[in-house]
């Protein structure tokens, strides 16, 4: 009974430390920002009004946006960053992810600043996800048929084009390691996203 529980408590463990001691990437608008800072994003501007930080390892912004983009007026909302400032989604949505699911969030591609893999600590198990869905991988799964890690979501034009896009696993992909766990939830964020 103790083994059960010693594994999952010291995986837990040693993901929520690298999660927290891992570097921020430089450049970042997270590692330039203060409690209240302005930022360009593209031709719209943003102004963040208050930042608020729980222990389950995010914050809440409360961000103004000028509406220029969208041809409207000023409006506020409310999204959720990690401690590096990549994006979550919704204040509801990071609230599900880490306190009831155990969830630490970590970009699928470095080049991205949207979290939508991550491994949980509270069953031992990387989950993909997306606005639409979430599912957890471990090793000894295998994609089957029909499966959204068997598909890319791309049409194969596209993909004959931008062979690098290619995200899917073939059927019949079993994960060895936590490395292919990974690798699924990955394959799995970019077929629902």
């Amino acid at each position: 009974m103790l083994r059960r529980q010693f594994w999952p408590a010291l995986l837990g463990l040693i993901a929520t430390l690298w999660a927290r001691l891992r570097p921020a990437v430089a450049g970042t608008p997270a590692t330039m920002m203060d409690d209240v800072a302005d930022r360009s994003v593209g031709p719209t501007t943003m102004k963040v009004l208050r930042v608020r930080r729980y222990r389950a390892g995010y914050e809440v912004r409360t961000e103004r946006h000028d509406g220029t983009v969208w041809g409207c007026d000023p409006f506020e909302v409310r999204s959720a960053y990690t401690p590096n400032g990549d994006y979550m989604g919704d204040p509801k949505t990071a609230f599900y992810l880490c306190r009831k699911r155990g969830i630490i969030p970590e970009r699928r591609e470095t080049h991205s600043s949207i979290c939508s893999i991550g491994f949980s600590h509270k069953d031992g198990k990387w989950y993909g996800w997306s606005h639409r869905a979430i599912y957890g991988f471990k090793p000894g799964d295998v994609v089957e048929e029909g499966s959204c890690c068997a598909e890319d979501g791309w049409t194969e034009e596209y993909l004959a084009e931008h062979p690098e896009e290619r995200r899917s696993l073939p059927v019949g992909f079993k994960a060895k390691d936590w490395a292919d766990a990974r690798r699924m939830a990955v394959a799995f964020a970019a077929s629902v996203s």
